[in-house]
């Protein structure tokens, strides 16, 4: 049926009718007041109504309360909500195959608009399926996300033949030298007038709705007004001529939109498909073959592409859009070491975050964005000022993420005092990782022992109580969620490293809380990617919380694991200070050691592929420099990357895994210009 309809001979093509619009705007509407921080608003008005659009905005706003928490019967209402959403838009599309109404002004194919919804729905209820933790209810999502994919990709390419289509019309116009028209649409995005749409592309694109509403000038649906669209199209979307290079050659290009149905569309596809692109394409190479398979193919660049122009949009769509390419340049800059200016444009996502501010002023969403912004610039201390200004009437979702993004700040800043509170107050939002956020609390609290177990013997024993209560609650406390059917990985990270120091603990015959090695605290910096962060007098803060462990009585007696983890993480601290010989210094000393003295239930066997992406973080620092060769470094930064990719599993592999990945891409983007 989906070919029938976007590829059908006929020239027939149904129309929407006013109420389904009135449907469409409702949904655009209603969702766009969350991001006006009216979320109790938007629930009122989206239950008003029972058609397919209502039925998925409700499925979304339930999805959303759901997001940080487990709860089996919001979770069951909104599968219920979402399906009933995908059987009214299956219906819907059999309407539109039947029908003969005809509409010259949309640029989609006849039901679009509920294709669009059928594969929100069902991307929706995948997302619903894997918080079920059932194989069976696994397995349906993944059949739902191939089915939203396929619909979604038939969507996009039809775009992407229209923009063919019109660049071939531009080029026969501009042999024939016959004069172009060029007009603004009076409401919509920046763009060249198409004109009708000529009988070749009708065969590829059959039209909308006669009777669509028009596009409200200064609704909270409109899109971006042409000036202002202007504007920020040349700050954040096309920034430089490589960018509007990478652009064209994804056959992206605004189109000339007259209704408010074609606009959801659009928007809605970009959205969808860019981040199915985006998550497909970051797979690790060794799957991607496996997906291609069973029908999922990613581009990550086309992904992205088709994010930033929905950025455009002064829509429910644009404002997701800009927060998932906010939230994936963060990761990315977050956690990988090895990139490019293209692989974190901090101008552009910069002004994005000003653009987000300038048109969602009430948002507190993009309080984490500024923060963010300043973490990146090295400020911590700006950015845990930004975090700590109260949230107007924001959500319980909003206020958590806010509040574990300062938490791990504080963690970055050794403010452990902070760091305690805020972990243990995050546990109240939400039911995931609590072993992990009590596991952070006793880290924070055995920093402020040791500190003053020489200097305050009696406030010690307060920390020293704090750290044994919190990592028992860690340990045997909390009941630990699992996601597709295996725990959590850092739940197991914290359960193996607990048991680890009780054994040291009874061997020696001490406190569990004196048999804890090298600096935790540290360790989970780095996991985070926190080292970056910091500024000169905090890294050297890091240095000296690294070498508590060597005044030790017992550190001559240390296991190689434990030794190599303060070798590899001073290797870290100094590359950071700028000082690479000496960083490399401390990574060879882990490099030296036998793998086998990794090996064991309780040993810390991530270290030895961490110190060789290390070293691959060095050798692209170094090619940089006058006195080494640029060819040679690649070469070993290539070679390093790949012991990494090859080593097998280990503990929070997927960390790795990602920085690799991106890593390869880097060098392989980077390998081409040279």
């Amino acid at each position: 049926m989906l070919r029938a309809w976007l590829g059908g001979a006929g020239p027939a093509c149904p129309t929407l009718s006013p109420e389904e619009n009135a449907s469409v705007a409702d949904l655009l509407d209603i969702s766009e007041t969350v991001f006006g921080n009216e979320i109790g608003a938007a629930e009122k008005r989206i239950l008003a109504g029972d058609d397919a659009f209502h039925q998925l905005g409700q499925g979304l706003m339930i999805l959303l309360k759901t997001s940080l928490e487990i709860d089996g019967e919001l979770a069951k209402n909104a599968a219920t909500s979402l399906s009933e959403a995908e059987k009214l838009s299956r219906a819907e599309l059999q309407r539109f195959s039947s029908s003969h109404r005809q509409d010259n002004d949309s640029i989609w194919p006849p039901g679009a608009p509920y294709s669009l919804c059928q594969a929100q729905a069902q991307l929706a209820a995948a997302v619903v399926a894997v918080n079920d933790q059932s194989m069976k209810e696994y397995i349906r999502g993944l059949y739902k996300v191939r089915q939203a994919f396929l619909t979604l990709k038939s969507l996009a390419d039809h775009d992407r033949q229209r923009v063919r289509n019109e660049k071939l019309r531009l080029t026969r116009a501009s042999v024939s030298e016959k004069p172009l028209q060029h007009h603004r649409s009076p409401n919509g995005p920046v763009g060249e007038s198409k004109g009708p749409v000529n009988g070749s592309d009708r065969k590829d694109a059959s039209s909308l709705p006669t009777e669509d509403v028009p596009i409200p000038s200064d609704a909270a649906t409109a899109v971006v007004q042409p000036s202002t669209a202007e504007s920020f199209s040349k700050k954040v979307l096309l920034h430089s001529p490589n960018e509007r290079e990478a652009y064209q050659l994804h056959d992206i290009k605004t189109p000339d939109m007259k209704l408010l149905s074609d606009i959801f569309v659009y928007t809605g596809t970009n959205l969808c498909f860019g981040l199915l692109l985006v998550c497909i394409g970051m797979v690790p190479s060794s799957f991607q073959y496996v997906l291609r398979i069973i029908g999922f193919q990613g581009n990550k660049e086309r992904g992205l592409a088709l994010m930033w122009e929905n950025t455009k949009f002064k829509n429910v769509n644009g404002g997701i859009s800009a927060l998932i390419l906010l939230a994936i340049y963060n990761a990315v800059r977050s956690a990988c070491d090895i990139l490019d200016d293209h692989s974190y444009p901090a101008k552009r996502c910069e002004e994005l975050v000003a653009e987000m501010r300038r048109r969602y002023p009430k948002s507190p969403l993009w309080t984490l964005e500024e923060a963010r912004l300043a973490a990146i610039k090295n400020d911590l201390r700006l950015g845990i000022e930004i975090l700590e200004r109260p949230l107007e009437n924001a959500p319980p979702q909003l206020q958590s993420l806010n509040l574990g993004e300062l938490a791990m700040y504080q963690i970055f800043s050794h403010d452990h005092d902070g760091c305690t509170r805020n972990w243990l107050e995050y546990t109240k939002y939400t039911q995931y990782s609590h072993a992990l956020y009590y596991y952070h609390a006793g880290c924070a609290q055995l920093e402020l022992y040791r500190a003053m177990k020489n200097t305050d013997p009696a406030q010690a024993e307060v920390h020293k109580d704090a750290v044994i209560k919190h990592f028992h609650h860690a340990m045997h406390g909390v009941d630990r969620k699992k996601l597709m059917a295996t725990e959590l990985p850092f739940d197991n990270f914290v359960t193996r490293k607990i048991k680890k120091w009780t054994k040291r603990a009874e061997r020696w015959g001490i406190d569990l809380v004196d048999a804890v090695g090298v600096s935790p605290s540290e360790e989970m910096i780095y996991y985070l990617g926190g080292h970056k962060f910091l500024q000169e007098s905090q890294l050297e803060k890091s240095l000296a919380i690294l070498s508590w462990s060597e005044r030790s009585s017992r550190w001559n007696e240390e296991d190689t694991d434990e030794v190599c983890i303060q070798s590899l993480l001073k290797g870290v601290v100094y590359r950071c200070l700028g000082d690479l010989s000496e960083s490399r210094r401390h990574l060879d000393r882990v490099l030296k050691e036998d793998p086998k003295s990794f090996k064991g239930e309780l040993k810390d066997n991530w270290v030895l592929p961490s110190a060789h992406y290390e070293m691959a973080i060095i050798a692209w620092t170094e090619k940089s420099l006058p006195e080494y060769d640029e060819a040679e470094k690649l070469a070993d930064c290539s070679r390093s990357l790949n012991t990494v990719s090859r080593w097998g599993s280990y503990e929070l592999d997927a960390r790795l895994t990602l920085k690799v990945k991106t890593a390869e891409d880097v060098i392989s983007k980077y390998k081409t210009k040279t």
